[in-house]
Formats: structure tokens, sequence, C-alpha cells
């Protein structure tokens, strides 16, 4: 939990706060100012510069896959299954991963649909980034809340779990 907590509370006040007021968080003049005055060679950095809360949110958006996905998954199917059960179950755990992006898959595809049906004049990329963040936050929270009930009722009930 302590670990994915921070990456939900970023993607939360990404559709929450950054992206509403982009605009006044993104040093654009100042980026620009930069521009002129320092070699092409900086055009690279002052770009993640002038749009700094996109790069954050790529930066994190890839830890995420990377870290909780792979590394928390991982390191606790790795503590709760023995060697012989790994043999198992790792095959399930990855044909269920991948069910998983067909279904992520889905959904954007869903969202996609939704803001093609958008009067003009709304922010069709806001909207959807709302619902995303959403799925990501709910998503998170239940990521927690099963890890939590696995700890608590499963992993320390001897009829259940049995640590070899």
């Amino acid at each position: 939990g302590t670990t994915m907590a921070p990456f939900i509370a970023f993607f939360f006040s990404f559709a929450a706060v950054l992206y509403p007021n982009r605009n006044l968080l993104h040093p654009i003049a100042f980026a620009d100012y930069l521009s002129s005055v320092l070699p092409p060679g900086f055009a690279g950095p002052i770009g993640i510069l002038k749009n700094w809360t996109y790069a954050l949110f790529y930066v994190l958006a890839e830890l995420w896959g990377s870290v909780v996905v792979s590394l928390l998954f991982w390191g606790f199917a790795n503590e709760v299954t023995s060697v012989d059960e790994a043999k198992k179950y790792y095959p399930l755990f990855g044909l269920g991963a991948n069910v998983a992006l067909i279904l992520s898959g889905r959904v954007v595809k869903y969202l996609s649909i939704i803001r093609e049906r958008l009067p003009p004049g709304v922010d069709k990329w806001g909207l959807s980034l709302n619902y995303l963040m959403g799925c990501v936050t709910a998503g998170g929270f239940m990521i927690i809340g099963i890890f939590w009930g696995m700890k608590r009722f499963i992993m320390t009930n001897p009829k259940l779990y049995s640590a070899k």
C-alpha cells in the first residue's frame, strides 16, 4: 500500500488539479525565453520544462507499469507461492495479466467512442483523462484492498496458507 499510494495520489491529482490548471503551471513564456538565448541543443530539455506536467505524467505512468504491475505483483506472488506451486500457478498469473490487458484495451476503446460523441467546445481529452484516472485510482484502491485482505485474512490463517 505504501508504494502504491503515491502513484494513486499523483494520478488522481493530475486529473483533478494539474491538467485543469496546466495553462497556469506550464512556464511557456520562460521556456520561450530560454529557447531564444540557449543553443538549439537545449530544445529537448526546454520542451520538457515547458510541458513539465505531461513529462511527469509520462514518467510516473511508465513507472506504474514497471513498479506496481511487475515488481510488486511478482514480489507478492513469490512471497505466497512455493517453488512447486509456482510451476502450477505462474502460467495462470501470466494468463490473468494478458486478460487484464485485453480488458484495459476495451475500456480505452469505449472511452474513445465516448469522446467522439461529445459536442464541440467540450474538453474531450480532459473528460477521457478523468475517466481513465478514475479507473486507475479505483483499480489501485482495489489492489490495496485485495493485498490487505490477503495479508490479514488469508496469510494469517493456517488452514488457508502455509509458509513453506
